[in-house]
């Protein structure tokens, strides 16, 4: 079976990346983030993932 893995870069445009994330939502198995340590001192990984899981 082949997994499908979606891979997020995380900038400070958080809205494309969520609009996009959501608008493929169940395209994918599996969602990697990667993303700056400016980004998550921030805590923009955190909101975007709350935002998307909930």
């Amino acid at each position: 079976m082949l997994i499908r893995i979606l891979v997020s870069i995380l900038s400070d445009h958080t809205i494309p990346n969520f609009l996009f994330i959501k608008e493929t939502q169940g395209e994918y198995d599996q969602n990697i983030f990667i993303i700056t340590d400016d980004v998550k001192k921030a805590g923009r990984d955190v909101v975007i993932k709350k935002l998307i899981y909930e």
